[in-house]
């Protein structure tokens, strides 16, 4: 339905229409989604809002992670998933699988398809606000506020 053709005036508690952004290279999900089991609704994703990874403040996600080199990781986890038991060094070195090939095909002609991951892939996703760099430790902004959380947990009677 066209959202312009749509008398939005006479809804004041909510709308009978489901909202639902096109998929494509203007969706702000970018091209590819990775989900993965998780209570928290998080997921991986490109972006079509590419020119971000080249900024040094990359906090600017509403929840979820843009993956840089979105394409890059799609094939590697069909690469492993199709390992059959190979170490990981050697998954990178396995030639094109069907579904590769497919992939490949539904991306130049932006198909909407879903690829299911047989094997289990650990995700970790982690947020640290400094690290030790060349021998210094080196500070970031606590964008989430999670330094004052275990300031008042851990160091509250010091």
């Amino acid at each position: 339905m066209d959202p312009y053709e749509v008398d939005w005036t006479r809804y004041s508690k909510g709308i009978p229409y489901k909202v639902v952004q096109g998929s494509g290279d203007d969706n702000a999900l970018g091209i590819l989604k990775f989900n993965f089991p998780n209570k928290y609704a998080v997921y991986l994703h490109d972006t079509n809002q590419r020119y971000l990874f080249g900024q040094a403040m990359r906090s600017l996600s509403h929840g979820c992670v843009r993956v840089q080199q979105w394409k890059e990781l799609a094939y590697q986890l069909i690469r492993y998933d199709n390992s059959d038991g190979l170490p990981p060094e050697e998954v990178s070195d396995l030639k094109a699988s069907p579904v590769e090939d497919s992939m490949t095909t539904w991306l130049d002609r932006k198909e909407k398809h879903r690829i299911p991951v047989r094997k289990k892939v650990p995700v970790f996703i982690r947020y640290f606000t400094c690290e030790g760099k060349n021998g210094k430790l080196v500070f970031y902004d606590d964008i989430y506020g999670e330094d004052r959380i275990l300031q008042s947990r851990y160091f509250a009677r010091k």
